[in-house]
């Protein structure tokens, strides 16, 4: 709450820069109707909402000025020694919205009520002009600080944009990241049952072919939900005829892939019986794997394209 004081000596106030170079009988006026309060560090002088009634002026210590954003008080400029601040005469302020001024190095504060402005103005002409200077200085960095606080509002606006645009591609090529090396460390198991059967070169050029086959299907896409669930079942089915596990799991790498029961029963025509659940495993690693590697492909060039489009 701050401790009244007694009066600075007219020598030790005309050294303010609010009064320098005024008569000493004017000096004097602030000594005998100013009041003047101690204030420790942190300390509040004027808290958001006041009423404004006073003009003050820093005498000794620091003081600054501090305006409340998104429920914190951020710094906003500092009040130097014998400037005026506060209600100033012509100002129509009437409280001190969303500001409030604290204590940073314990301070003396003079302050002068607005009743007592008619008066001071009349003892000291030179000072009036001086006030009015300041209310200027005032209205000017008032106007700065609300430009800043609209560029860091736009800066939010587009900083939460931003992140949305990008967790979308960044948690995508994650997802697909993860999978992958889930994938990748079944691999060995899958090699090896591969490599049970003997297949000859034929053998795997089949595999190969199967492969080819489904990266040059395009019409995916644009399957509806039924016929993709029907494709889903022909070729589920058609792996369980065959005694093939996993088939559900296998069977969607393959209808993603635009592969048919057609395509598998043509390619499984030429293989060895006791081959095909493994050859077909192999070539679903294979098929899952491109598909995974283009989604972390398409999703990071989204990022970069974002990252792009803000650099320029």
């Amino acid at each position: 709450m701050g401790i009244p004081g007694h009066p600075p000596s007219v020598e030790e106030l005309r050294e303010l820069e609010m009064l320098r170079g005024l008569p000493d009988w004017q000096v004097a006026w602030f000594c005998e109707n100013a009041e003047y309060t101690h204030y420790d560090v942190d300390e509040v002088v004027i808290n958001a909402g006041d009423e404004a009634l006073h003009m003050f002026v820093v005498v000794r210590g620091q003081v600054c000025w501090e305006r409340e954003v998104g429920g914190q008080w951020l710094t906003a400029g500092h009040s130097d020694l014998g400037v005026a601040s506060g209600l100033l005469p012509y100002s129509r302020m009437t409280s001190f919205k969303g500001f409030r001024v604290r204590v940073t190095e314990a301070a003396r504060v003079m302050s002068v009520h607005k009743d007592r402005f008619k008066e001071m103005l009349y003892v000291s002409h030179e000072l009036g002009q001086r006030l009015v200077s300041a209310m200027s200085d005032r209205v000017r960095f008032q106007t700065r600080f609300q430009q800043q606080e609209e560029k860091m509002a736009a800066l939010g606006r587009l900083s939460a944009g931003l992140s949305h645009e990008l967790n979308n591609p960044a948690a995508a090529a994650r997802r697909s990241a993860l999978e992958l090396l889930e994938r990748l460390a079944g691999l060995p198991e899958r090699v090896s049952n591969l490599m049970r059967h003997d297949l000859s070169p034929d053998h795997v050029r089949l595999a190969e072919a199967l492969r080819s086959k489904a990266e040059g299907r395009e019409d995916v896409e644009s399957l509806s939900a039924l016929d993709r669930s029907e494709r889903e079942d022909e070729i589920t089915d058609w792996m369980d005829d065959r005694g093939i596990e996993n088939a559900w799991e296998i069977a969607d790498a393959y209808v993603d892939a635009g592969v048919t029961a057609a395509d598998l029963e043509e390619i499984s025509a030429d293989l060895p019986d006791s081959a095909v659940g493994d050859v077909l495993t192999w070539v679903e690693g294979e098929l899952l794997a491109y598909r995974l590697l283009a989604e972390i492909s398409t999703s990071t060039t989204r990022i970069s394209e974002l990252v792009g489009a803000v650099k320029s």
